[in-house]
């Protein structure tokens, strides 16, 4: 392989040698050092090929054995470049483009992020900038320890960061850590109250001495619970009361759509177009400070690689005041919406145990009314203060 490949860049010529004594011309060949390959024998004679240099050398051969030599042929990078000199820019522009690629394949031109729910790719992009690490960076110039401290510093809400270089690809893995769940401290004396008016549905007591028994009305902050112990001997100890208490209750809530109504609309929208192209920023429009409303980022991909290439666009929207009015179909998805809504932040958690709605509406405005009844988890710890 490497002989062919040295043959080509220095190119050799394909001939062929008629009439003469051929055995003589071929010993003249090889006393004159002069190297013959795919040499082979026809009716007319010999066919064979040599180096350029060599082959300046075989007339003298070719003379004293009677043999006519033809060039059949030119092969090789030299006889490539002399046909195409007219169009030499062609070759440079090619070994220009062989060194830029060269050049390109010691940098990074993509990074991956996994990983991550509640951090958003952004935050993670701009803690690597900030640590020297972006498109364009040398491969030779990332040290995976030093930008794992220096990101994890900068972002507390990740518990782990690698980094691994995949050619010109960055791949960043990362995992988030999980919130600590609240404790309440026990140490502290406290009752548990009521937070609705009701009747008690279910009473479990697990610390400290039940105040009300199932099936009794109580008043929002009454004590289900309280937060002492009597003991055999006839004293009294604080203790840190829990208990689950489900109580049930009468919701009703109404929600009201308008005909009329003032909205905001948008009047104007604008979008601005910045191109990224290998970690160089090309914004095709002038600079506002305004904030966007909408910012969207499409990066050019190949086979689910991501290329240097990416195009944000940034969408500014004017919006006024404007009074509308709706029909009886809007008006009615809007107040079932809203409706919805309610119920959802109200009974969201609830079991009902029956409900009714009635719709109401005017020729200025629709009402949906519900009335429940619901059991609720309604217990809430109360602080006992002690001097």
């Amino acid at each position: 392989m490497f002989t062919r490949f040295y043959r080509f860049l220095c190119g050799y010529v394909c001939f062929s040698a008629t009439q003469g004594f051929a055995e003589r011309f071929l010993n003249l060949c090889s006393r004159n050092g002069i190297f013959l390959w795919n040499l082979h024998r026809d009716s007319n004679g010999i066919r064979a090929a040599t180096s350029i240099r060599h082959y300046k050398k075989i007339r003298t051969a070719a003379s004293r054995s009677g043999m006519l030599t033809k060039i059949e042929s030119r092969q090789g990078l030299p006889f490539i470049i002399s046909k195409h000199k007219k169009r030499i820019g062609l070759f440079y522009g090619a070994v220009l483009a062989a060194a830029f690629l060269s050049m390109m394949s010691t940098m990074i031109w993509s990074i991956n992020i996994s990983g991550n729910n509640v951090v958003t790719d952004e935050q993670i992009l701009k803690a690597l900038e900030e640590t020297g690490v972006s498109h364009g960076t040398f491969r030779k110039d990332i040290n995976a320890a030093t930008v794992r401290f220096d990101v994890m510093s900068e972002i507390p809400e990740l518990s782990y960061l690698t980094v691994n270089v995949l050619g010109s690809c960055l791949e960043v893995e990362v995992a988030e850590q999980t919130a600590e769940p609240h404790v309440a401290d026990k140490s502290l004396p406290c009752d548990v109250a009521s937070t609705i008016d009701g009747q008690i549905a279910a009473l479990e007591v697990y610390n400290g001495t039940a105040l009300h028994k199932q099936g009794e009305a109580i008043r929002a902050g009454e004590i289900l619970a309280a937060g002492f112990i009597e003991l055999t001997d006839g004293s009294v100890k604080l203790c840190h009361a829990e208990a689950y208490a489900l109580i049930r209750t009468d919701i009703a809530f109404e929600c009201t759509a308008l005909r009329n109504t003032e909205t905001l609309c948008k009047t104007k929208e604008k979008s601005y177009i910045t191109l990224h192209i290998m970690g160089l920023d090309i914004p095709l429009h002038k600079k506002n400070d305004t904030p966007p409303d909408i910012i969207r980022t499409k990066t050019m991909c190949i086979n689910g690689v991501p290329l240097p290439f990416s195009v944000t666009r940034e969408i500014r929207r004017t919006y006024s005041p404007q009074e509308i009015e709706r029909n009886d179909k809007t008006l009615i998805l809007s107040a079932a919406e809203e409706y919805l809504a309610t119920k959802t932040e109200l009974l969201g958690n609830a079991h009902i145990c029956s409900g009714e709605i009635a719709l109401e509406q005017t020729s200025d405005s629709v009402a949906v009314r519900g009335n429940y009844l619901a059991e609720i988890s309604a217990g809430k710890v109360k602080e006992i203060l002690t001097e």
